[in-house]
């Protein structure tokens, strides 16, 4: 297996990414998209944990004979200088960002055919991107099968928080699923709707997966934990009940970074910060399986 630095030129600087190549002439690659926030190309976060779990995707591919580029996305990591400001970030940027990626890697004789790998919310953006370009296989891994702003109103409904604290999100999530900035957020909230995030998160939240994923003309396998606690089982029987033929892979025990867990939530959370816990058994030959048989 042989590992190298790869990057991307873009208007507003490089995107730096891993990539890994198996050897043996020309071969299927996967381009491996990062969760949300500043989620790295090894699928780690400053604010969450080091797993390692998109790095241990690549290098377990690699074994089957399938190359990969994993990457930063613009501000975050090596990447960060690509960013723009980040009251002038949109989602369609990331989007563009994967168009341009399998632009440049389907000019390589070594690359066969290019498979999408979308991890959270990597996965709407591939799901757009496959939408948009010509790719030889979609994968989307714990990604939501509802638009971003009701998948925010459940998760801050499974978080707790005070009456009035919640009605006062859902008034801000509605304004900005409306298009409409916010004026006042209570300093609790502002982590998540500061003025210089919204029009990210207007941005995103206009797309509905499901719509989108209709669109899609590859071969497109969901994949999802049964103890994932930010993404739930329904969101991928929603996203395979909206195309015919998309197929589901489950893995009981499988929580949002990929591992096996036990059920509770501190051992699930723990998992979050364990690079030297391995990926849920069979995850990656089923993966492996679909790129080689779909193709």
């Amino acid at each position: 297996m042989d590992a190298s630095d790869i990057y991307l030129k873009t208007a507003t600087g490089k995107l730096y990414g891993t990539r890994l190549d198996p050897g043996g002439g020309p071969a299927p690659l996967a381009l491996v998209i990062a969760d949300a926030g500043p989620t790295d190309r090894d699928g780690n976060n400053p604010l969450s944990g080091r797993s390692d779990c998109l790095r241990l995707v690549a290098e377990n591919l690699a074994a089957f004979g399938i190359a990969s580029v994993r990457y930063d996305k613009r501000g975050v990591a090596a990447s960060a200088d690509a960013a723009p400001r980040e009251e002038d970030l949109r989602f369609d940027v990331y989007v563009e960002d994967i168009r341009r990626w399998c632009d440049y890697l389907t000019r390589d004789a070594a690359v066969s055919r290019i498979v999408l790998i979308g991890h959270g919310e990597g996965g709407l953006a591939a799901i757009l991107a496959a939408a948009r370009t010509e790719v030889g296989g979609l994968v989307t891994l714990a990604a939501s099968g509802s638009p971003a702003d009701r998948m925010l109103r459940r998760q801050l409904a499974a978080a707790g928080l005070p009456d009035e604290l919640r009605t006062h999100a859902n008034g801000i999530i509605d304004s900005l699923a409306a298009g409409q900035p916010v004026g006042y957020v209570d300093p609790r909230l502002s982590a998540l709707f500061r003025p210089s995030a919204q029009p990210y998160l207007i941005s995103q939240f206009r797309h509905d997966p499901l719509a989108s994923l209709r669109a899609v003309r590859c071969p497109v396998l969901v994949v999802q934990g049964t103890h994932d606690n930010q993404i739930m089982l329904a969101d991928a029987e929603a996203l395979v009940a909206a195309r015919p033929g998309t197929a589901l892979a489950t893995f009981a025990g499988m929580n949002h970074v990929l591992k096996e867990t036990p059920a509770d939530l501190g051992s699930n959370i723990a998992a979050y910060n364990d690079p030297t816990l391995p990926l849920a058994a069979g995850l990656v030959a089923c993966i492996a399986e679909f790129i080689e048989v779909r193709h």
